[in-house]
């Protein structure tokens, strides 16, 4: 007997009896059933990008906890709608609880789903189970009933059991996520794997392709795979909510697994000794989550699906969320200048150059780390017992605290940023005096943006309570704390994990070390757009006159490129001007800040489109750039002539269709020094040839250009 549980403008969560549960939405549908005390995935149907039913007959488990090997014995569903107090668009959120008396153990399989979109997430979690506690919410499966029914499934069902391979596989006490028994064998699949700890890492964006063979085991690295159809459209999109290869806890040795046609999604991050949460509300701790989505089997389709995933995870703001920022960090002064006269100097600096935030990195606060220019610091953890005051204002550096610079800050049309460190100790124990100390500077001076740095996440214990503390700073700030997640060392986040709480700073680049190159910048960009929008991206300018002896004669040396074109590449993400801008020429200072008056304007139409990288890779040598989509037939275009002798660029565009476009010029770089504006000048007519692309033509090497485009019956209109 069917019973609709919850709606939610499209999306749904039905009871379908026998322990069997929908839950969907116009694009989408899951199907679960409790059976044996297991939960079962039995379908998985596309219903608006003519994919039809995905899975085979044979159901795979969905969960498989290693250290979890009974069976449950009850299991109840309960629905509720929410938005993560604003950060988050909303969705229905689904749970299906599994009781474990035996073991003290809820395991929670938390789904969500919003309105209109074409994927499903789901999360395992787990908490301690009360003596004497039931599973909240409407009981769908028990022990008890199965017994009486003789084993009986439910009532006028098929009885629907594990097979024997399946059964084996569970015995194995493997660590899944996910599970899906795939219906159509002539499919081929391509992984994505990201790589994190930019300090010693620059390739970060790797993976591999195949066909689905059905006597084939093999394990895969990567946060996203992609499976398509080659005899009918189809694609699907699977996604790992976790952290990169380089940070998993528990670590499994992969991250897919295919066993023939079953796709399993590995590595919980779980341990048999999670340490379940002693804090009040929310004692769940969260394996490493899934989504699930479907489209139409093309490669802009797949990236059009992690799109809309990622822009319902986060509320974007563009006041909040797009920056253009100032930190001195990169010119290798450590903390050793940082007081109250020169970071006025820097406020005022930041406002003169059209800047939005200037924020200062370690050493504005009392206590001292080991990356200070003195000596006996600590690092990532024990800062409290270091000191009770750590983070108050440093007493010599700062002497009136940080009330003055946040009066010059608004002074000079800017916002105040600080860099922070959460204490580690104890698998962040301290995690709500970290999250008060955050709000009292929010609060007292107007802090909005917090560079998060140190991180070491040891445990399943230490992600929960880091995700609380932003959670708590994220709700009592009324969601105007955005937090810079440091992505350059240690055991992190990554790309995919609690990414509503800010963006990435990706990198620490130095002119000092020579690890700068903005090529470099322009192909991490590239790379990670499609899989990581640039808009939660930090891309780092330097002074690129600091440290030319350094480069020696080469010719892609960042005083080479010059200080504009390390600029433009980075203004369809967020840049970040990794210098003391006072530092900067008279003449340099005056050419960055007519760039900004040129960009600032288009900035945030650019990061509120669908940003995906066009032309060749970045070698240096390239023709290549970045597209920004912002509406069925209009946009931005950035693009690069990088050190080539091709005086003429052919680039294909995405969703275009071939059409002729009309290109009205923004900014075009005609040398090192000279940035012209192109206010005023007539539109160009750009025509796709025979193979769909559009060509481009810029006056030498070094030189880039932004276009804004649209079709030439839109340009009529207009």
């Amino acid at each position: 007997m069917r019973e609709q549980l919850m709606q939610y403008e499209d999306c749904y969560v039905r009871l379908d009896g026998g322990g069997a549960v929908t839950i969907g939405n116009a694009k989408l549908e899951r199907r679960y059933r409790v059976a044996d005390g297991r939960l079962l995935t039995v379908g998985l149907r596309d219903k608006h990008a003519g994919g039809g039913e995905w899975l085979a007959e044979t159901p795979s488990e969905a969960i498989a906890l290693p250290w979890l090997g009974s069976a449950a014995e009850t299991a109840a569903v309960s629905a509720r709608v929410d938005d993560e107090a604003g950060l988050t668009r909303p969705r229905l959120l689904v749970a299906i609880d599994l009781a474990y008396p035996e073991q003290q153990t809820l395991v929670r399989w938390e789904s969500r789903i919003c309105p209109g979109s074409p994927w499903i997430g789901q999360e395992c979690q787990v908490r301690r189970l009360e003596r004497e506690e039931q599973p909240a919410g409407r009981l769908v499966w028990t022990s008890e009933a199965l017994a009486e029914d003789g084993g009986a499934q439910g009532a006028g069902q098929e009885e629907e059991r594990l097979d024997n391979e399946e059964h084996a596989k569970a015995r194995e006490r493997e660590d899944r996520i996910d599970a899906l028994a795939l219906r159509a064998l002539h499919c081929r699949y391509r992984t994505v794997a990201l790589r994190d700890v930019t300090d010693r890492n620059n390739n970060l964006v790797g993976g591999e392709t195949g066909l689905l063979y059905p006597n084939e085991r093999r394990a895969h690295r990567g946060n996203v795979l992609v499976l398509e159809r080659t005899l009918e459209p189809g694609g699907l999109l699977v996604i790992k909510e976790g952290p990169t290869a380089l940070a998993h806890l528990q670590d499994t040795g992969a991250d897919f697994r295919f066993a023939g046609l079953l796709l399993t999604v590995c590595g919980s991050g779980l341990s048999d000794a999670a340490g379940f949460a002693e804090e009040e509300g929310d004692a769940f701790i969260r394996a490493y989550g899934t989504v699930v989505g479907v489209c139409d089997g093309s490669r802009y389709g797949a990236l059009a699906v992690l799109r809309d995933y990622e822009a319902r995870k986060r509320v974007y703001r563009a006041e909040r969320d797009y920056t253009l920022m100032s930190n001195t960090w990169g010119d290798r002064s450590r903390d050793g200048r940082v007081n109250e006269a020169f970071m006025t100097g820097e406020l005022a600096q930041a406002g003169r150059l059209g800047l939005t935030h200037v924020q200062i990195d370690d050493g504005w606060q009392k206590g001292t780390t080991a990356n200070s220019v003195v000596a006996g610091g600590v690092w990532s953890d024990g800062y409290y017992a270091a000191d009770p005051q750590f983070w108050g204002a440093h007493p010599e550096r700062l002497p009136g605290g940080l009330a003055p610079l946040a009066a010059r800050a608004a002074e000079a049309g800017v916002k105040l940023g600080l860099w922070f460190s959460p204490d580690g100790t104890d698998d962040y124990a301290a995690w709500t005096r970290d999250a008060e100390t955050l709000l009292r500077l929010h609060r007292d001076y107007a802090v909005e943006h917090f560079k998060l740095d140190g991180i070491r996440i040891g445990s399943k214990l230490a992600e929960t309570r880091l995700h609380r503390m932003m959670r708590r700073v994220a709700r009592e700030s009324d969601g105007a704390v955005c937090f810079n997640l440091d992505a350059t060392s240690g055991v992190r986040l990554g790309y995919y994990r609690h990414m509503e709480h800010g963006c990435l700073f990706l990198e620490n680049r130095y002119t000092d070390s020579g690890s700068y190159y903005p090529h470099w910048t322009l192909r991490n960009l590239w790379q990670l757009a499609p899989y990581v929008p640039t808009r939660r991206l930090q891309a780092e300018l330097l002074n690129v006159q600091r440290n030319e002896a350094r480069y020696g004669d080469d010719p892609l040396a960042p005083a080479a490129c010059g200080l504009l074109y390390g600029f433009m590449v980075t203004i369809m993400a967020n840049p970040l001007v990794w210098m003391e801008t006072t530092g900067l020429s008279a003449e340099e200072a005056e050419r960055l800040a007519a760039a900004v008056r040129l960009v600032r304007p288009h900035h945030t139409a650019m990061l509120d489109g669908h940003v995906l990288p066009i032309g060749e890779e970045p070698s240096g040598v390239s023709w290549t750039g970045l597209q920004s989509i912002t509406g069925p037939d209009e946009g931005y275009l950035l693009v690069f002539r990088e050190l080539t002798d091709r005086a003429e660029g052919r680039l294909r565009l995405w969703q275009t269709d071939g059409a002729p476009l009309a290109l009205r010029c923004v900014a075009r770089l005609e040398a090192r020094e000279r940035l012209v504006d192109g206010a005023g000048e007539p539109p160009l007519r750009a025509e796709a040839d025979s193979d769909g692309r559009y060509a481009f033509v810029l006056p030498g090497p070094l030189t880039c250009a932004l276009y804004r485009y649209g079709t030439e019956a839109q340009e009529l209109l207009t």
